[in-house]
């Protein structure tokens, strides 16, 4: 019998790919009730398929089902990164920071290369800048306690 955890997720609101969010202790244990952010947690989340950039809300979050295995090779290689990128804002010094899940058939390359395209789409520091599309971004790990 295959074990089974549930774990979140959004829906790409470009291209509508299954976007994985970090969680605790994946494959350990299954997570009943489901731990979803709070309401109005708002993130950019970077699509890695895409490569568009959208807001969303703790409101946006759904639970998935899924086994072990696949919750086990998300642990081979890190999947959930947060990117800080410097804004346009001339003084700021608030990064920009857009969280992403590079999907089991991409690099960190490949996505971020997406993003670069899409120039980090309307990801905003805390001040309300955008992105520079030209800056070379920070790279951070991602983690299930920055959805609470």
């Amino acid at each position: 019998m295959t074990e089974l955890i549930l774990v979140p997720t959004v829906w790409c609101k470009g291209c509508r790919e299954i976007l994985f969010l970090p969680h605790p202790s994946p494959g350990e244990t299954p997570q009943y009730p489901f731990d979803r952010p709070t309401e109005f947690w708002p993130a950019f989340l970077g699509c890695w398929r895409c490569g568009q950039v959208f807001e969303y809300l703790g409101l946006d979050v759904r639970p998935m089902t899924q086994g072990k295995q696949f919750l086990d090779r998300l642990r081979l290689v890190p999947r959930f990164l947060t990117i800080y990128v410097r804004c346009v804002g001339v003084r700021c010094t608030i990064p920009v920071c857009i969280h992403l899940y590079v999907g089991e058939t991409a690099t960190t390359e490949t996505a971020l290369d997406g993003l670069r395209r899409e120039n980090f789409g309307p990801a905003q520091c805390g001040d309300g800048h955008a992105a520079d599309p030209l800056a070379e971004p920070d790279l951070g790990v991602w983690s299930a306690s920055d959805l609470l």
